[in-house]
């Protein structure tokens, strides 16, 4: 979209310093996508909302998995429109909480992050507008920030165990860290029985 647009980017050869196997090595800046035109802009807008808009039939996916539920490719394009309106309208937020509150200090937006970290689940789960969704996981995560915060850091160290074993092992890693954060909604909101199922 972003050539069809703007046009092609010509980019220049770097010829400069080359060693004789330079020029059939990939440069690291020709590996760059630099288009930034409006056609880049308008591309990248589009990427994020599918990707939102898959975001949230992989999260009644990975639900409906941990609940004991049948689970289907169709889940993953089966959730609403209004529910990616909301799901925008509650990004665009938490975006602009979490970011003043790492611009003041850094620890405020750590704690605004892990506040309202639910938000996508609690659209999906709870079919919530934007404030109630938030907050709903505000109320989620009120007395449990502490035990959320070493969870994540557990799942930093799952995903650079998986970076570290060649990459492959991103493919058990990060499947097992998105997991964890779900059933630590579960158990937030049903308890030992989410627990039980």
């Amino acid at each position: 979209i972003g050539t069809a647009i703007d046009g092609p980017v010509a980019v220049a050869p770097i010829t400069e310093g080359m060693t004789q196997q330079a020029p059939f090595l990939p440069s690291h800046n020709q590996s760059i996508n630099q288009q930034t035109g409006t056609g880049a802009i308008i591309a990248g807008i589009l990427n994020n909302i599918f990707t939102m808009f898959l975001g949230l039939g992989l999260t009644l996916i990975g639900l409906n998995l941990l609940r004991g539920k049948d689970t289907n490719l169709g889940q993953l394009f089966g959730q609403s429109g209004t529910k990616l309106f909301r799901l925008i309208g509650a990004s665009i937020l938490y975006g602009l909480m979490v970011g003043l509150g790492l611009v003041f200090f850094i620890v405020p937006g750590i704690y605004l992050g892990m506040r309202f970290m639910f938000y996508q689940t609690v659209i999906v789960d709870k079919d919530l507008g934007v404030i109630d969704s938030l907050k709903y996981s505000s109320s989620l995560t009120r007395d449990n920030k502490w035990r959320l915060f070493f969870l994540f850091i557990i799942n930093c160290f799952i995903v650079l165990a998986g970076a570290l074993a060649l990459i492959v092992g991103l493919i058990w890693a990060l499947p097992v860290a998105w997991l964890t954060l779900l059933v630590a909604y579960l158990y937030l909101h049903d308890g030992e029985r989410s627990l039980a199922a």
